[in-house]
């Protein structure tokens, strides 16, 4: 028994599509991201420090005067609530709280020794995204498996639906629309107002610095009255970075036991058989 793995759009992605496509979680969207080679953890992490400063759910007290590597660069908590997020965002935001629990404030070192220590825990944290992005995208007819009967072993197939191919082509579309904001934006009377969330959806594909160089073409001022400024965003990706690479560092390779265990034996195998095709290949994704 095998998998295979059919998940890239198969279309094109050209064009432009001006709003992010996907209105719900966009953790829903990992396995979309990651097999179509825009996914990053760094990324996600990256994208939720710009959301919950948009959000006025955290501070970032970067002073310019300091290096980007100075462990004295502070966060501020402003808002401890957790309400309605979950998932890996509220995996992450946790570590803020547990960081923090003291008084509002941790610094970027203290966060960094958070990863040195609990790689395992984060790990969990990732292979629970990758699971639930995959079933919800199953359960939303995103993503279909189907069952082909062979001679020796069966394979199953993973691919995308018409609506989850439909989906993808826009996510790359809506790339292609903040990579270029600028000439797209130029006919437009105003600037969107919503030019704060784009630089949080930029960060989701990597390129948060490209746009904000779209930003200034248009407005040279936008950042004196922004949520964000330029030195904290190039310092953020980077911060970013770090850790996912000190992550990496102190990390293994377990592979998640749990994606497909709640279909692949509607096509009935045995359990054990089920468990180490999952072991042996789903770590593809």
């Amino acid at each position: 028994m095998e998998l295979e793995n059919k998940l890239r759009v198969r279309k094109n992605y050209y064009g432009i599509y001006e709003e992010f496509p996907y209105k719900e979680n966009i953790e829903d969207l990992y396995i979309i991201f990651r097999e179509n080679n825009l996914y990053s953890i760094k990324n996600y992490i990256n994208y939720y420090f710009l959301k919950w400063v948009l959000e006025k759910r955290i501070k970032i007290n970067y002073n310019p005067n300091i290096s980007i590597h100075n462990k004295r660069v502070d966060f501020e908590i402003l808002n401890k609530k957790i309400g309605k997020i979950g998932g890996f965002e509220r995996e992450f935001f946790n570590i803020f709280l547990e960081l923090s629990k003291n008084n509002n404030y941790f610094n970027s070192y203290g966060l960094t020794k958070w990863f040195k220590i609990n790689p395992k825990r984060f790990q969990k944290y990732i292979i629970n995204m990758k699971d639930n992005s995959f079933l919800k995208l199953v359960e939303s007819d995103y993503i279909k498996i189907s069952k082909k009967n062979k001679f020796i072993k069966d394979k199953f197939i993973y691919s995308l639906t018409e609506k989850g191919n439909e989906l993808t082509e826009k996510v790359f579309q809506y790339k292609n629309y903040i990579k270029k904001f600028s000439k797209y934006c130029i006919s437009k009377p105003d600037i969107p107002v919503e030019i704060d969330n784009m630089i949080c959806y930029s960060s989701i594909y990597g390129i948060s610095k490209y746009f904000s160089e779209e930003v200034e073409k248009i407005n040279p001022d936008y950042f004196n009255n922004s949520s964000y400024n330029l030195k904290t965003l190039l310092w953020l990706s980077e911060f970013s970075t770090g850790l996912i690479k000190l992550y990496e560092s102190y990390s293994d390779n377990e592979k998640s036991l749990q994606i497909l265990l709640n279909y692949a034996p509607k096509y009935r195998v045995d359990m054990r058989d089920t468990r180490k095709l999952i072991k042996n290949d789903l770590g593809k994704f």
